[in-house]
């Protein structure tokens, strides 16, 4: 099997070597033989919640961030194998601004910033 979509947004390596390909239609994990693919799964809440990934970063401590279109941000916990995912809410200041992401980062002090396409910039903490 191969890429679940020809149309790539972004591309990422972890800690372990696994290459992870952010496409149109879901998140492809390459292990040098074999693509495994994450999409939304309605019926999953640890799935990711949007299929589209508009941006991947992987962090000093490994851990591994996507962004993506109108499903917020997720975080992939490899011992469980899925997603953690954090999505706005207008009521909570502290929460993300918007569903749509499209950067994320580090910064020196290992805080993580989000861009997003309606909101800007926000400093994440989760």
């Amino acid at each position: 099997m191969g890429l679940s979509s020809s149309n790539q947004h972004c591309i990422t390596q972890d800690k372990e070597g696994f290459i992870w390909i952010g496409t149109g239609d879901g998140l492809n994990r390459f292990n040098g033989y074999s693509f495994k693919v994450y999409r939304r799964n309605p019926d999953d809440p640890a799935s990711l919640k949007s299929n589209i990934i508009n941006c991947l970063y992987t962090d000093s401590k490994g851990i591994l961030w996507v962004g993506t279109f109108q499903g917020g941000l997720s975080r992939y916990d490899k011992e469980k194998d899925n997603f953690y995912t954090y999505t706005a809410n207008i009521n909570d200041t502290t929460a993300l601004l918007d569903n749509d992401i499209a950067t994320i980062t580090e910064d020196e002090l290992h805080r993580i910033w989000v861009g997003t396409t309606s909101f800007g910039l926000h400093l994440f903490n989760s």
